[in-house]
């Protein structure tokens, strides 16, 4: 749970669940799920609305130094607006 309230807006609430899947200490699928109210500059002022969130992300060891790294993600809010992401990226241990 996570709670804000900057200076000029309403208190906005929100929620977050993961859960993960480790198949070692290197390999991993992790799921996101939120939901509540965020708050935005809109421009000119401060916006609290409602919001929706998914997101999938990963980490695949492809050897003992180097692993692919991933996330998907959505976000919708009340006004139609909706927000999507992938990134993609590799990963090196020194």
């Amino acid at each position: 749970m996570f709670m804000g309230a900057p200076e000029g807006a309403r208190a906005a609430l929100a929620h977050r669940l993961q859960w993960a899947y480790h198949r070692t200490d290197r390999d991993w699928v992790g799921l996101t799920v939120g939901w509540g109210r965020e708050t935005e500059h809109d421009g000119n002022r401060l916006q609290t609305r409602p919001f929706r969130a998914l997101g999938l992300s990963g980490r695949h060891e492809l050897s003992t130094q180097w692993a692919l790294i991933w996330d998907v993600g959505w976000n919708r809010y009340r006004q139609g607006y909706a927000r999507t992401g992938v990134r993609l990226g590799v990963r090196r241990t020194f």
